[in-house]
């Protein structure tokens, strides 16, 4: 985990500045294979977390 990462994921309780309050729902990271398009790693979250019925809404990808 980064600090970046943190902060991505305490944006939904974040109370110290107004552009992070705008966010209506926490964002994670992962690391994942790199051949997965963005439809595999959505449907690979929700069936992984499917105990806490969680939708997901984006999914953004970065090659390092």
């Amino acid at each position: 985990m980064t600090e970046k990462s943190m902060m991505l994921q305490q944006l939904k309780t974040a109370k110290s500045n107004v552009s992070l309050k705008r966010c209506e729902s926490p964002k994670y990271v992962f690391i994942v294979d790199r051949m997965a398009n963005k439809q595999e790693i959505a449907q690979a979250l929700e069936e992984i977390y499917h105990n806490e019925e969680i939708k997901v809404v984006a999914v953004n990808t970065i090659n390092v």
